[in-house]
């Protein structure tokens, strides 16, 4: 009898992976072509592997739309302020305040997908879940200064109904439009051009090195375990496709668990022990621990970490009772706003991963270290191993 040893993971086929998603294909923003045609080059790499392969579709709304039909009305309201009394003022500012509100009903929606391939040895009695999202973030462009400056048109509003300024209010007016009006423009045309950022990291690493292991896992599964491998569509719009697919999972639910890779190019390879403030949301302890024994085998460090603004696709599934945790890298530090947060919410970690290009145009393949790649795709075939072995019950 001739035993074939099981493939091993193949850091560059990673990194091929990373640059056509990253570079060949590049922004990848929910809905857009680039998104579509990431979800087919992952869904001819799973078929290659030899995996039950099927796309599931979904509706959302576009944020490129909504921020089109919110921020026009912001710029109309601002230009007719000029020319209006205080009071009609207020109301043009409600009304696009309104306007702003309901754009998520006002506009079409558009359609992303779910990628999932999946491979069983035997008759399951635990499926594994192993997913990254392969769509890419607008930038930081179309956020930060826009929203400073609309702050700031609401509170100037305000003061020119209730208060006198203490300065005439059209040198007022033009020195907050030299602010408002470039920044909402520039906003406006990004969102009507539809580019995002290449996304190397967040999330084409992820996204790699996922279908790296399903090319390793394929034909050699554990036994009695099914593997299944999603590519999440829409999670930089509020995790839309993990939505999307837990609430279409069958049940029972009792025999499932779920590994989130996010962001996992460069720095310290890191569990996420969860996320928010207000609204905390705990990763599995059990899988946490099962991470940091995989990783302990491999002599490799594992931080901890956790996301005070932020979850990830793994917090559908924890909300559904499933348990789910996340690995991502960056540098792990204390700042000096992250550090008092933690203390104030009573957050476990106050550590969190950062990595200084996410969510701009400086998120690209030049950026990641193959090292973090094979240390993560390591750290997964060893918790998939591990997880075959549980008690099960």
């Amino acid at each position: 009898m001739v035993v074939v040893d099981a493939p091993k993971f193949e850091t560059l086929h990673a990194i091929k992976h990373l640059e056509k998603l990253a570079s060949g294909i590049g922004s990848r923003l929910a809905g857009s072509r680039g998104e579509r045609w990431a979800a087919e080059y992952i869904e001819r790499h799973f078929r290659s592997c030899g995996l039950e392969t099927s796309v599931q579709e979904f509706d959302f709304v576009s944020d490129a739309l909504r921020v089109c039909v919110g921020t026009s009305a912001f710029i109309v309201a601002f230009i007719a302020s000029l020319f209006l009394p205080p009071v009609e003022s207020a109301i043009a500012l409600v009304v696009a305040l309104i306007i702003n509100g309901l754009a998520s009903k006002l506009v079409p929606k558009s359609t992303s997908q779910n990628v999932i391939g999946i491979a069983r040895c035997g008759k399951p009695k635990l499926r594994v879940i192993v997913g990254a999202h392969h769509d890419s973030a607008f930038g930081r462009k179309l956020h930060t200064f826009p929203m400073l400056a609309l702050a700031t048109f609401v509170g100037a509003s305000i003061l020119r109904l209730f208060f006198e300024p203490p300065i005439p209010w059209h040198a007022y007016w033009a020195l907050l439009g030299v602010m408002f009006l470039p920044s909402h423009g520039w906003r406006l045309l990004i969102a009507g051009l539809k580019r995002g950022c290449p996304g190397a990291n967040d999330n084409a690493s992820g996204v790699a090195v996922m279908l790296e292991l399903a090319r390793v896992t394929a034909r050699h599964p554990p036994p009695n375990v099914e593997l299944c491998f999603i590519a999440f569509g829409c999670e930089e719009q509020g995790l839309v496709g993990s939505r999307a697919f837990v609430a279409g999972m069958p049940e029972p639910r009792d025999k499932v668990m779920m590994l989130n890779l996010d962001t996992i190019g460069v720095g310290e390879l890191c569990v996420i022990e969860g996320g928010g403030t207000m609204r905390k949301c705990k990763t599995s302890a059990r899988l946490n621990h099962m991470l940091a024994a995989s990783c302990k085998r491999l002599k490799f460090r594992l931080g901890r970490g956790w996301t005070p603004f932020s979850f990830h696709d793994y917090h559908p599934f924890v909300r559904a009772g499933i348990p789910a945790t996340a690995l991502t890298a960056g540098k792990l530090g204390k700042s000096r706003f992250t550090h008092p947060i933690s203390k104030v919410y009573g957050l476990p970690v106050s550590r969190v991963p950062r990595y200084s290009y996410a969510h701009s145009s400086g998120d690209t393949v030049d950026k990641i270290d193959p090292a973090s790649l094979e240390r993560t795709g390591m750290a997964v075939l060893e918790f998939i191993q591990l997880s075959a072995k549980m008690p099960k019950g």
